[in-house]
């Protein structure tokens, strides 16, 4: 029974990624997986769908979400339009990684989230450690020797550094699918980020100290879901503001749960070393002034990532209202990768950033596109 007339929150408001994905009828399965800098990562599983256990598998996939984002990402949608579900139901076995930092996987060997050691990280020692770690467990655990992978937003940039800083990763991959694939974002149009990294707040907390974005007092944001349920003036003025970022996805009756699973811990360094491409214009690796640089990279300045390497192939799915990851800067990641390596460019103009939408599953071809694409490139993975 709602108390003082409020209209009752989604349950899914309070769940976590194994209580959303039991309570729609998929089994779950949670690994801790070791990075080679000490972090305990956990790693969530979904072996099948709900009607095709005994099927045998199709491959293996590992699923990374974006900055400010944890492994809910995956599942906090819509149940019939849940990637992580459908692709399961599909016949794929969906491994989704919770970044270094986040609810999750916190934990470290040695460092604890109070020292300034623990966030030194960006998306890059994501790609190098976490991404690697990840790949190497699933490949262990199910014999087979490559498996898939789909990044949203940061997701593909950490893909993007650890194939140029770690070239055996494309030995293990067969295809990855990049969905909203940020690298590049000097073209980005949202005002919000903008204004947030052209103020030099990004850099002004990295160097006084500040180590964390941490956005994660549950009880605080229980009570933004229920202020967007039932206070429409507060809920117009929040929209507002998401509009900035995601035009579709402020419109969502749904938002009520996306904040109480958005936005998750992050590292400052993360931050800033995006604010460096949006300003630099360039998908370089992280400036830590001229004498620092010169000292870890040999140059005054930090170089590209080189991606000439990168051998896997990749499917770019875009969103026509994405703010982010816009055409432009996709054209200057895909001059940068080996020519034919991205094998097809899909866009859908309705999807924003976050390819989060209101619309029926029916009236979304990103999902089916997403399982023909998987088909099609993991063919040769050995399950």
């Amino acid at each position: 029974m709602p108390l003082c007339g409020c209209k009752p929150l989604d349950a899914d408001v309070a769940r976590n990624f194994q209580e959303i994905v039991t309570a729609n009828g998929y089994p779950y399965e949670s690994h801790d997986v070791e990075t080679s800098d000490g972090f305990i990562l956990e790693l969530h599983r979904i072996a099948h769908g709900k009607t095709n256990a005994d099927q045998g598998t199709k491959g293996h996939i590992l699923l990374a979400p974006g900055i400010l984002a944890d492994a809910d990402f995956f599942v906090m949608t819509f149940a019939d339009r849940c990637v992580s579900f459908k692709l399961a139901d599909a016949g794929y076995d969906v491994w989704v990684m919770a970044p270094r930092g986040t609810r999750g996987s916190s934990r470290h060997r040695t460092l604890t989230p109070q020292s300034r050691e623990y966030w030194d990280f960006s998306f890059e020692e994501m790609g190098v450690f976490d991404v690697s770690a990840c790949v190497d467990f699933i490949l262990k655990q199910t014999n087979a020797t490559k498996i898939s992978y789909l990044g949203h937003s940061q997701g593909n940039a950490q893909m993007w550094a650890g194939l140029a800083l770690k070239p055996e990763l494309n030995d293990k991959l067969n295809v990855i699918l990049a969905v909203a694939p940020v690298a590049y974002t000097g073209n980005q149009t949202s005002e919000a980020i903008s204004a947030f990294a052209d103020s030099g707040a990004p850099r002004l907390m990295y160097e006084n100290g500040v180590n964390e974005i941490d956005p994660t007092d549950k009880t605080k944001w229980h009570l933004l879901s229920r202020a967007l349920t039932n206070l429409p003036l507060f809920s117009k003025v929040s929209r507002w503001m998401v509009k900035s970022i995601d035009p579709v996805l402020s419109a969502s009756r749904r938002l009520p749960v996306y904040f109480a699973h958005f936005p998750a811990r992050s590292s400052v360094k993360s931050i800033l070393h995006f604010a460096q491409g949006f300003r630099e214009k360039n998908f370089a690796r992280f400036d830590y002034g001229s004498e620092i640089n010169v000292l870890k990279y040999g140059t005054t300045v930090p170089p590209d990532y080189d991606l000439s390497g990168v051998s896997v192939p990749v499917v770019f799915f875009l969103g026509g209202q994405d703010k982010l990851a816009t055409k432009e800067d996709v054209s200057l990641l895909k001059a940068r990768l080996p020519p034919g390596i991205v094998k097809e460019q899909n866009s859908y103009p309705l999807v924003g950033h976050s390819f989060l939408s209101d619309l029926p599953a029916s009236q979304q071809p990103f999902l089916t596109d997403l399982v023909t694409a998987l088909n099609t490139y993991s063919k040769k993975v050995d399950v």
